[in-house]
């Protein structure tokens, strides 16, 4: 994965003024002064392969800029000053989880058809996460109205739909997945207001509230009865949601400046996803099952888990820096460097 900075801090960084901050040769999408050591400026994108990040589940925003949440564990001030892209990485959270499993209406609970497997495939997910992004798509209750989102695909899908809307089976997971997104979207929404709570007990305090609803939507989403009824392909898509939900878990700790359980959590995430990953392509029956499978296996292993190792990779930095660099990045203010290398013109170097 490769980082892209402001082009400012690039021309910087060509001219030797800056340089990547790394760990154990891996960069961490961070620049400092090479002169003063300070910290300057976050990474604003990545790419992989040549291609942009784009992440199926994994916030992006947690990742961007890690060395303003690293700074989290400094005291309410700098948390304080991070709440906005903390919420927006929850807000992602929250777009992903909705869309992910709204296309379980279409998967149902049996043998999926081939042309369904093709209407939510990882193009198309990813398309309807950017109507929802974009508003355009709403999720309620935990669904989006599919018939409304694929009206382009066709009658035989939205027959589908239909079938797998009165079938039995598939309405008791889907009404274990109301509630449990409706507990997810709660927990969120409690989270983005213990953010704000000034006084260091009560925050920590609604933080731990929040985590605990957190788990028991987690619960809910990998309730193994439930996935032993569930295709290969319906396992993944509530895999994926489950997944999104551990990030918002990591975040409260990270939040609460609990840097050895981020760590922890996210390496336990890292395990977690691979042995899913396993078991989920273990369960395939069909060919159509494998094909719709594969792509989204692969741009897990290349963004997501990208996403998560980058974040530990930050997190596990951060805890070997001696007091002397801690102190350098509490007082970082890289939005005001970013400024004024502007000001030195070095975007025109």
């Amino acid at each position: 994965m490769l980082f892209a900075f402001t082009p400012a801090i690039q021309a910087g960084m060509e001219a030797g003024k800056y340089l990547q901050v790394f760990n154990n040769g891996i960069p961490i999408g961070m620049v400092r002064d090479a002169a003063t050591g300070k910290f300057v400026a976050h990474a604003v994108g990545a790419a992989v392969d040549g291609n942009p990040l784009l992440p199926l589940f994994a916030p992006t925003q947690f990742l961007m800029k890690g060395a303003g949440l690293i700074q989290t564990h400094m005291g309410f001030q700098e948390t304080y000053r991070q709440i906005g892209f903390v919420q927006a990485g929850l807000q992602s959270l929250q777009n992903s989880v909705g869309v992910l499993q709204s296309t379980t209406a279409l998967i149902g609970v049996g043998t999926v058809a081939s042309v369904a497997l093709g209407a939510i495939n990882l193009h198309q997910t990813l398309k309807l996460r950017k109507e929802v992004e974009q508003m355009r798509l709403e999720v309620k209750n935990g669904f989006i109205d599919l018939r409304q989102a694929l009206k382009e695909q066709g009658v035989e899908i939205r027959q589908i739909i239909e079938q797998v809307a009165q079938d039995n089976k598939f309405e008791q997971h889907r009404t274990v997945l109301i509630h449990a997104y409706g507990l997810f979207t709660q927990a969120l929404q409690r989270f983005r207001s213990a953010m704000q709570l000034q006084e260091t007990s009560r925050r920590n305090a609604e933080i731990d509230a929040v985590r605990g609803m957190f788990f028991e939507a987690l619960a809910d989403y990998t309730n193994p009865h439930l996935l032993e009824e569930t295709s290969a392909a319906g396992q993944i898509r509530r895999l994926e949601c489950a997944w999104g939900i551990e990030q918002a878990i990591v975040a409260t700790y990270q939040v609460q400046g609990e840097v050895s359980a981020v760590s922890d959590r996210l390496s336990h995430l890292h395990n977690h996803i691979c042995e899913n990953a396993s078991m989920v392509i273990n369960s395939c029956e069909s060919h159509n099952e494998l094909n719709f499978l594969f792509p989204e296996m692969s741009r897990i292993r290349k963004h997501d888990l990208a996403v998560i190792n980058t974040w530990q990779n930050q997190i596990d930095w951060m805890r070997s820096l001696p007091a002397s660099e801690l102190k350098l990045l509490a007082s970082a203010d890289f939005d005001t460097n970013e400024i004024d290398t502007k000001d030195r013109g070095l975007n025109k170097v």
